[in-house]
């Protein structure tokens, strides 16, 4: 029910959804499916791998389900670069943050 509600695509689906009747606050929790693959933020070619986790809970507050305030919580996967071309908005992080320079990965920005 969530997962259609939510429009979640594919490879993401509802992992687990909790709630508290007294307090109301609704928590949906989504994942990607095991060896799911991604588009590349940089070019969008399909198939790029998951390399590591950017966010270990990454949360949304989303319109309220019923009465309930809900929040969304998610683990964000980040993928490898396709090719080495770097887009405007990279190249702007990479001036603000010294640290990503020599990175070859770009947090996923679906």
């Amino acid at each position: 029910m969530f997962r259609s509600a939510l429009e979640i695509p594919e490879p993401w689906y509802v992992f687990h959804h909790e709630s508290d009747k007294e307090e109301k606050p609704l928590h949906i929790y989504i994942e990607y499916r095991k060896g799911a693959e991604f588009s590349c933020s940089n070019c969008g070619s399909p198939g790029c791998k998951v390399h590591d986790i950017q966010d270990q809970d990454r949360t949304w507050r989303h319109l309220d389900f019923w009465q309930y305030l809900t929040t969304l919580h998610a683990r964000m996967p980040r993928v490898k670069l396709v090719n080495d071309a770097l887009d405007k908005v990279r190249c702007q992080e990479q001036a603000t943050q010294p640290e990503l320079k020599h990175s070859r990965y770009i947090w996923l920005k679906n």
